[in-house]
């Protein structure tokens, strides 16, 4: 229920690690493909296929990140900004390759 309507029971926020949630994104990212992978082998299709769409889905949210870094205020550290970058960028290969096999 909380989610379906928004409503978190809580207003606290607290200030988000950019390199920690880029490092997440990425490990999601991994364990999606490792299992999309092994679905593969036993030749079922829309397995894979619910499979890519959701790695497309990581991607997006991969890309949205690599958006915020660019355009907020931590341009001023651009290690994160490049970390942002190189993910969305190895991300993509690894979907390419993957609709490729």
């Amino acid at each position: 229920r909380q989610l379906a309507e928004g409503d978190s029971g809580c207003t606290k926020t607290s200030a988000v690690d950019i390199p920690v949630l880029i490092k997440s994104t990425s490990d999601v990212f991994d364990l999606v493909e490792e299992i999309v992978r092994g679905g593969g082998m036993n030749d079922d299709l829309s397995f894979v296929m619910e499979g890519i769409s959701c790695l497309e889905s990581i991607l997006s949210c991969a890309t949205r990140l690599e958006q915020i870094t660019k355009n907020s205020t931590i341009q001023d550290v651009p290690e994160i900004n490049e970390g942002a970058q190189n993910m969305v960028c190895t991300l993509r290969k690894k979907l390419s390759s993957l609709c490729h096999i």
